[in-house]
């Protein structure tokens, strides 16, 4: 991120809003926009990062009649569109489909936990180019026999312990699985688990075991019948896991956030059905009508405990040396606290 520099403010569209925000969320792709272009490439220089924001409604475009001026609202911006969508800055556009109102026992910096981490997850778990999952509380089709349940199924979640792997684990259990393993740090921690489980993990194992131990935990608890896998966190090569777990003998899919490699031929030829393995993006804007749908839907998932904030540090202000810093820890490896920018100081 470069010295703060003064733009326009920009004027909302049909179905958009201009929000003052009052709290814009970093997250590691962030840092890949910074330092490689991701997502950004065409509007460098002059690209303004973060796609969680909250703030205050302060202007309507035509036809909208979902906000209103001075409701406090939430969503996921869109920052391939362009550098008036992005959150570090004291006014920022959303699109109506993809925000909702922040429900009154959430603050600002409780809503901007939210919209990346958990969209990503959810696109993950129920969308066609994820898992597809089609639990009765979330379904899309008019045909509510295609509700599936997965009460006596298992899902293995990944780096439950990270800010997208908690609303995995959210989400696991909104679609009811029987059992949700995860793999996390900090296992000695009592704390730190009871907050995993309380989430929705039902089985924690220690992610610093090695890759032959995690398996053989994954197995005892599920035999040869793990058939949804969802990584987290890890990029190539280390994306091995998640497909050595599943099916040897039933056809499994691991669905990952980050880029994959190859796949390892050890690993693969013990895949007797075969199996699936795809990357997704979690953007409202690029899957239409089904984020809508979660946006819709969110606050009654909040308000039902469904959905829950994570915690957040706040650097106060437009602090470009302050936010470089986080930055640069995701870029190091650095465990790094969900940490989020009040571009006007509160």
């Amino acid at each position: 991120m470069s010295a703060t520099t003064k733009r326009p403010v920009p004027t909302p569209g049909p179905g958009w809003v201009l929000v003052q925000v009052a709290a814009a969320g970093i997250n590691p792709h962030d840092q890949k926009g910074r330092d490689t272009g991701l997502f950004i490439q065409p509007y460098t220089p002059g690209a303004v990062l973060t796609q969680d924001i909250s703030g205050t409604v302060v202007s309507l475009g035509a036809d909208v009649s979902k906000f209103r001026i001075g409701d406090r609202i939430f969503g996921q911006s869109n920052v391939l569109d362009g550098p008036d969508q992005g959150g570090l800055q004291q006014y920022a556009l959303l699109h109506t489909d993809y925000a909702s109102r922040i429900p009154d026992n959430l603050s600002f910096d409780d809503a901007a936990t939210i919209p990346v981490n958990a969209v990503a997850s959810f696109v993950v778990l129920f969308h066609g180019s994820g898992l597809g999952l089609r639990p009765a509380e979330f379904n899309l089709s008019s045909e509510k026999s295609d509700a599936v349940d997965y009460s006596k199924e298992t899902i293995l979640v990944i780096g439950g312990g990270s800010n997208t792997g908690k609303f995995g684990l959210m989400f696991a259990r909104l679609a009811g699985f029987g059992k949700v393993i995860t793999t996390a740090g900090g296992t000695g921690d009592a704390r730190r688990m009871e907050r995993l489980r309380s989430l929705g993990a039902t089985h924690i194992i220690d992610r610093n075991a090695s890759d032959a131990e995690i398996e053989r935990q994954v197995r005892e608890l599920v035999g040869d019948n793990l058939i949804y896998a969802y990584d987290t966190v890890n990029t190539a090569p280390n994306q091995g896991l998640g497909l050595a777990t599943l099916s040897n003998s039933q056809r499994g899919t691991l669905i990952t956030l980050m880029r994959g490699g190859e796949v390892r031929e050890d690993i693969a030829l013990k895949k007797e059905a075969g199996y699936r393995k795809a990357q997704v993006l979690g953007v409202s804007h690029k899957h239409g009508e089904f984020a809508k749908e979660f946006w819709n839907r969110l606050p009654k998932w909040i308000g039902s405990g469904i959905v829950r904030a994570l915690d957040a540090v706040v650097v106060e202000g437009l602090d470009a040396d302050a936010v470089n810093g986080v930055l640069d820890e995701y870029r190091n490896g650095k465990v790094v606290r969900k940490t989020h920018v009040h571009p006007t100081a509160l």
